[in-house]
């Protein structure tokens, strides 16, 4: 009943594929508790649907269903399965360097390696996340903060919903270290939490984040200066270090953004449709992006330089050297829908798909 209840909160963004490319499994494993036991090695894993992947040199990690990880040594040629303490459904994963990774998911989720992926330990679940949301809350709320006290009340009526009311029910969607200390989590209804000890503890910052209708974020990401976050109905935040609270970025677009790219002097945001915008100018002013496409971009990889490739769910691959005012679509096999995409070097590109996850080469850059 717990998974359902997720899957129903999220079902009113009936065409995001990082999440509901796990329904049928989250459903169909409802009635075990996912944090109760590891996930299973098999090689059904192999032919999973990953939804989220990420690289580092050589180094290449995916994560799917049922706690299912995958790394590869070699640039995606051969993949192996990692030992990981959980089956909870994953929704994505960081990785800061070839050793040091995070994964998040369903269940609240949030699993660490320091060896490129092949095992990971559990730093929170949902028991855990509902404890700090608690403890942080209720302790501000009675020093008399209207706002921690209007959070909490918010919390409350979420686990009277819950069939696990121990359980914190809301799925992490994305994780982003800027550094190894400063780190985030977030996910569906809003839900923050930030580090700033490379994740011995943990502070909510549900409020921080300007978002009182608690939309969904989906995305994290930094420019190394500033740090975003974007989500539904053209949700776009940006943090103010200054006060440790983000800010409002108007966008002209209000449908839901699955990711943000953010270098120096480029901000884009993409998501349904093949909505694609970019920015100049931190977010004052925008310009489409003209995909010519009706599928999802689901991914914008940095291609050394300049160079960006840009990824739709349909398979859909694009390359733009200026900031996507020209775009130059790319030959590559379309074998099906793409759940997520990593480039590994600057000319391998990797797709996960519901079989599994593939390699193919970009043609060269014109």
């Amino acid at each position: 009943m717990k998974k359902r209840f997720i899957l129903a909160g999220l079902a009113r963004v009936a065409t995001l594929p990082l999440v509901l490319a796990l329904a049928s499994a989250s459903v169909a494993g409802a009635s075990a508790d996912p944090l109760a036991s590891g996930a299973p090695i098999t090689a059904l894993a192999l032919r999973s649907p990953m939804v989220s992947i990420a690289s580092q040199g050589a180094r290449v990690v995916a994560v799917g269903p049922r706690g299912y990880i995958l790394f590869s040594s070699n640039g995606g040629k051969d993949w192996r399965q990692a030992t990981v303490p959980v089956r909870a459904d994953l929704t994505a994963v960081h990785l800061r360097d070839a050793r040091n990774g995070w994964a998040v998911g369903h269940d609240g989720v949030v699993l660490r390696t320091d060896n490129g992926g092949e095992s990971w330990t559990r730093v929170l679940d949902g028991r855990s996340v509902l404890e700090i949301l608690n403890r942080s809350y209720e302790a501000r709320a009675a020093a008399g903060d209207t706002v921690a006290a209007r959070v909490k009340g918010e919390i409350e009526r979420l686990m009277a919903q819950s069939a696990s009311p121990d359980v914190m029910p809301n799925p992490f969607l994305d994780v982003l270290f800027s550094d190894a200390s400063e780190g985030f989590v977030i996910g569906a209804f809003g839900l923050v939490l930030c580090t700033r000890d490379g994740g011995k503890s943990w502070e909510p910052w549900i409020e921080r984040a300007e978002n009182d209708r608690r939309l969904h974020f989906y995305a994290a990401a930094s420019d190394g200066a500033s740090l975003y976050f974007a989500g539904e109905q053209g949700l776009l935040r940006r943090l103010d270090k200054g006060n440790d609270h983000f800010t409002t970025i108007e966008t002209p677009y209000n449908g839901t953004f699955f990711g943000v790219h953010a270098a120096p002097g480029l901000l884009l945001a993409y998501g349904l449709r093949g909505n694609a915008w970019a920015s100049e100018d931190g977010g004052a002013s925008w310009r489409k992006i003209e995909t010519s496409v009706e599928a999802s971009i689901i991914a914008v990889l940095p291609a050394g330089g300049t160079r960006l490739i840009l990824v739709s769910q349909a398979g859909h691959v694009f390359s733009t050297t200026d900031g996507g005012r020209t775009l130059v679509a790319l030959q590559v096999p379309r074998q099906g829908e793409v759940l997520a995409a990593t480039l590994v070097g600057t000319n391998d590109l990797a797709l996960t798909r519901h079989g599994g996850v593939n390699l193919v080469t970009l043609p060269a850059a014109r």
